[in-house]
């Protein structure tokens, strides 16, 4: 297991990583992309694991931090049960003390690492809250077009090949609709997308 976690975290975290999984009793499972979320927790079954899924195609970085994020839920479910809101102070402790040994060792590259710094003094419920974290994990993806950088009415393509065409925006969100079903859906402003080139 820890050799399948390997593709998936920076160099030299599997191992910590495969620690604090064991230690906290967690199965993992890579989920395909999903628009909503990038990760998610849910509590164990009578005597089961805690269960966490992270989508497969972040970049390395946003795996480990969407990955560590999930895991201090798992540790607070632990320690209080369901007697704290989800993303109280009881959360920002353990996220900080299990992130804390990845910031000082070197894990990150210098322009993630300083604007993670800041993120922690009071992480946010998603990391998708924190525009300038977002746009430098950003730039370590294969793909760097954000739906933001998009003009009104372009067609673009998400993670996981579902398409939309870019409406107005809504707070944090545009208001796009599905290529598929017509529907309409709000995807963030972050999301990184692929644009549909239109036949001449």
């Amino acid at each position: 297991m820890i050799k399948g976690l390997d593709k998936y975290l920076p160099d030299g975290c599997a191992v910590p990583i495969w620690s604090l999984l064991t230690k906290w009793h967690i199965e993992l499972r890579i989920a395909k992309p999903r628009i909503s979320k990038l990760g998610d927790y849910r509590p164990p079954l009578k005597s089961g694991p805690h269960r966490i899924s992270v989508n497969q195609g972040l970049n390395k970085y946003s795996f480990l931090i969407t990955l560590l994020h999930e895991i201090a839920h798992a540790i607070v479910w632990d320690k209080y049960k369901n007697r704290v809101t989800p993303h109280g102070s009881e959360w920002k402790l353990e996220y900080n003390k299990i992130s804390v040994p990845f910031l000082n060792n070197g894990v990150y590259p210098s322009s993630v690492e300083n604007v993670l710094r800041h993120h922690m003094n009071n992480p946010k419920a998603g990391h998708f809250s924190d525009t300038r974290l977002v746009k430098v994990l950003a730039d370590y993806d294969s793909d760097q077009t954000l739906l933001e950088d998009l003009e009104f009415g372009a067609k673009f393509v998400i993670k996981g090949g579902r398409s939309f065409a870019k409406g107005p925006l809504q707070r944090t969100r545009f208001k796009c609709q599905s290529l598929q079903n017509k529907k309409l859906y709000l995807v963030h402003k972050l999301t990184p997308v692929s644009l549909i080139h239109q036949a001449i």
